[in-house]
């Protein structure tokens, strides 16, 4: 921080004159020296102990080149910190002064260390800062040696919360229980935020499958493969056709035939179809 220190002799008219520059009274906002208003940059200043002031020429101006009265430092002007945000959340800063959403700019001493801190809204999680902090954790320091701006990212990602419930077909890891996964409620997979990857029929009644649910939902898990570092498996396309003089219908995760009768499912997944014949019909049997 650069600063100058200027000797005070004389104040007049809430004017001062140091070598041909001019601190004038509308500078003055709040730091006193003396009963006096000087300018925000004056940040320190000594006791005057001659609070009579002489004004020899008449003009409101100090001649700086008399013996002095008081010394001050006139030290460089504050540094603003701007924060932007991309997505929902919260910033906040210690010292104070941020707290974006709202009160997203403030200013202060050059040089101070400002640490903010992230806090996302409810379905959002934070990402990561860019600009004078690069940090992927919520909290960061900046700091003000200069005019500087900082970007919070935050990324949509709701959870519902699942009740899994085992069926008689295939493994289930994790063990039976709740399980936070992000879900597609017209999928009949899933991915859980470990890299696992669920197939899953719903347990649930249609109603409950309802764009932007959050209450817990009921499914029963099939399969699940894929811990981390293992390779994934590929997709594979089941598609079922009926044949005979008779009416009836298909069932299976993911089949519903009469109108739904092709599904992909991983390699190797097992699925049961179930045929149910309508009235005056009879089911003969399987090929393929």
């Amino acid at each position: 921080m650069k600063t100058l220190s200027l000797i005070i002799d004389e104040v007049i008219n809430h004017a001062v004159h140091f070598k041909n520059k001019r601190w004038r009274n509308a500078l003055a906002q709040g730091v006193l020296l003396s009963g006096i208003g000087l300018s925000p940059l004056i940040s320190s200043a000594a006791t005057i102990q001659d609070s009579t002031f002489r004004d020899n020429n008449h003009n409101g101006i100090l001649d700086a080149g008399e013996p002095s009265r008081s010394h001050s430092t006139l030290s460089a002007p504050p540094n603003t910190l701007k924060v932007l945000l991309q997505g929902n959340g919260t910033i906040t800063s210690s010292p104070g002064g941020i707290n974006c959403g709202s009160d997203c700019d403030q200013q202060y001493i050059p040089n101070t260390s400002i640490i903010l801190t992230a806090t996302p809204d409810k379905d959002y999680v934070f990402v990561s800062w860019s600009g004078a902090c690069q940090s992927e954790t919520a909290g960061c320091t900046v700091n003000m040696s200069t005019d500087q701006n900082v970007t919070a990212t935050f990324d949509y990602s709701p959870e519902d919360i699942l009740t899994v419930s085992k069926t008689a077909l295939g493994s289930v890891t994790p063990n039976v229980g709740k399980v936070p996964l992000q879900v597609d409620l017209e999928a009949s997979q899933s991915r859980v935020p470990d890299g696992r990857i669920f197939n899953y029929q719903w347990a649930s009644s249609e109603a409950q499958k309802t764009s932007g649910q959050r209450a817990s939902l009921t499914l029963a898990v099939i399969d699940s493969y894929g811990e981390k570092g293992t390779t994934e498996k590929t997709e594979v396309t089941l598609t079922v056709k009926k044949q005979g003089t008779g009416n009836g219908t298909i069932t299976g995760i993911g089949i519903d035939c009469g109108s739904d009768c092709t599904e992909n499912y991983l390699a190797d997944t097992s699925v049961t179809l179930t045929a149910k014949p309508d009235n005056e019909a009879t089911f003969v049997g399987w090929s393929g």
